[in-house]
């Protein structure tokens, strides 16, 4: 209706009401477009808020994780101090036996780190990253992913060291398991599984004294524990740098549920 209404004025040369019409026109365009830019905006943010739900629970659990692993890698750590401190003092003190025992069971074990965000791997592979309008928790969140995939190859790299020292670490205590799997060098087995069924049920103290090789490799062992837990430790503060923007785009922190203690 409108364009006859144009042609009809410009048959008759009325440019007043031509000019009317075109700024009717242009208005209902102009109009048109921001009610479907708003929309957009409206869908974009509704989008974003459940994306920001989800981090939150994704952040959440790798919190609770990254705290657990803290404290098995710290007590891993402290277990192999306290072999590395008994051997130096050529005597386990009573205030250590506990600690001791538990060096010599988990003196080999690695703990992953707590994992990728799910989410974050989403909103990655679909392109939809850019619907986080909050700049530093992007960053936050980049960060955190990279720490994740840089630590595959340095945990690798220690953990074939771990398996290398083995032999040498466990030949002077037995398990409490049924049977004892012996692991050397080229052993596929992961001698970490098999301390994780018992506990430790006799050790010869004197052997380990007279045993340099069974020295050194506690000592290496506590090293890498070291690594280890600078890695959980990092891990953590990215966790806790993520929450903290999450708490600032989200309007509400990081809940942290019970994590379940991962079997060892």
């Amino acid at each position: 209706m409108l364009l006859r209404r144009v042609v009809a004025h410009l048959r008759k040369q009325e440019w007043t009401a031509i000019a009317i019409d075109f700024v009717i026109v242009v208005i209902g365009v102009f109009i048109g477009l921001q009610v479907n830019n708003w929309n957009a905006a409206r869908l974009d943010r509704a989008r974003e808020a459940l994306i920001l739900d989800r981090l939150q629970s994704d952040f959440s659990r790798l919190r609770a994780s990254s705290l657990v692993n803290i404290d098995d890698v710290s007590r891993d750590y402290d277990g192999l101090d306290a072999v590395v401190r008994s051997l130096a003092h050529r005597a386990v003190a009573p205030a250590d036996a506990d600690r001791f025992r538990d060096g010599l069971r988990w003196g080999y074990h690695y703990q992953q780190l707590a994992g990728r965000s799910g989410t974050y791997v989403e909103l990655t592979s679909s392109g939809q990253f850019d619907l986080i309008n909050d700049e530093a928790l992007r960053a936050a969140l980049v960060d955190y992913d990279q720490i994740v995939s840089d630590s595959a190859t340095g945990f690798l790299h220690i953990r074939s060291l771990q398996t290398a020292m083995a032999p040498a670490f466990t030949r002077h205590y037995t398990l409490s398991a049924e049977a004892k799997v012996d692991v050397d060098e080229s052993s596929t087995v992961d001698a970490s599984f098999y301390s994780a069924l018992a506990d430790v049920d006799a050790y010869d103290f004197a052997n380990m004294l007279a045993d340099p090789s069974f020295r050194d490799s506690a000592e290496e062992l506590r090293q890498m524990q070291a690594y280890y837990l600078g890695w959980h430790r990092t891990q953590f503060d990215l966790v806790e740098s993520v929450c903290e923007r999450l708490a600032v785009s989200a309007s509400r922190p990081c809940t942290t549920p019970q994590a379940e203690t991962p079997a060892r």
